[in-house]
């Protein structure tokens, strides 16, 4: 817009400065009086357009100053929420190695105590009872299906799979059958005695109560640092929109800057000082 207003009155006074050349000398005097004036018009004009650049140049360099204060603020939040993310995430990952630890403890705890265990305890007789109600399961299937008994030993994995293998109609037949679900029945009911005395025995021994009541507190610490990291982690998401849209403004704000420089240079005058 600066340009184009002081064009058309450079142009204006370029046609009037040809009309000079063709004109009569009796109008000399009016002539140069009239070129006086235009010559005032132009630089007046252009004038004015400096003086409402300069003052473009001035506001856009307060308003950069700020932004470039509120950048930096932006950013030291930004930092400041990254670090206290990174040490939720150190503590979180300590806390989880402890948890696994209690339970490396708990693990190597068991089994010393049921290692312990003779076979005239009361935990090998009840194990040797689920394993018995097992085979009784087994033989009600073989008894209730018509199948041949098995020619050799046999594991519980592999009677298992023996019933997985079934056909829709065999397994609906045991199902209706009185006397396989109280075979079912009965494994169930040794299987949970098993696991009262396992759980009898271990909340006995020092070292397995001890790694138990660890892996709880750290169970329990974790849930509060995974809690922690969330809220870190929202934190500093949250900083780096501002920081962006901080460092947006500051720089569309320089690109004012420049652009009012150049049309101050264009008009021929020195730009205010930039403020960075």
């Amino acid at each position: 817009m600066a340009r184009s207003r002081l064009s058309l009155t450079a142009c204006l006074f370029s046609a009037f400065v040809v009309s000079l050349t063709v004109a009569a000398p009796a109008q000399a005097q009016s002539t140069r009086t009239m070129m006086n004036r235009l010559q005032q018009m132009q630089k007046a004009e252009r004038d004015q357009m400096v003086k409402e650049l300069q003052s473009q140049m001035t506001e856009a360099q307060t308003s950069l100053t700020k932004a470039d204060a509120d950048l930096a603020a932006a950013a030291a939040d930004l930092q400041s929420a990254r670090s206290q993310q990174q040490s939720a995430k150190e503590q979180l990952d300590a806390k989880e190695k402890e948890e696994q630890a209690a339970v490396k403890q708990m693990r190597d705890a068991e089994e010393a105590v049921l290692a312990a265990q003779g076979p005239d305890s009361e935990y090998a007789k009840a194990q040797a009872d689920v394993e018995a109600k097992q085979v009784g399961v087994d033989e009600v299937v073989h008894k209730v299906l018509g199948l041949p008994p098995h020619s050799g030993a046999t594991t519980e994995q592999e009677r298992s799979m023996e019933r997985v293998k079934l056909s829709p109609d065999k397994k609906a037949k045991l199902k209706s059958n009185s006397e396989y679900t109280k075979a079912e029945e009965a494994v169930k009911v040794a299987q949970s005695r098993v696991s009262d005395i396992r759980k009898k025995l271990l909340e006995q021994d020092s070292a397995w109560s001890a790694a138990h009541t660890a892996k709880q507190t750290a169970d329990q610490d974790a849930k509060t640092l995974q809690a922690n990291l969330k809220t870190a982690s929202a934190a500093a998401a949250a900083s780096q929109k501002k920081t962006n849209a901080a460092t947006a403004k500051a720089n569309a704000l320089r690109e004012g800057i420049n652009e009012i420089a150049m049309n101050l240079n264009a008009l021929g005058a020195q730009p205010a000082p930039a403020s960075r």
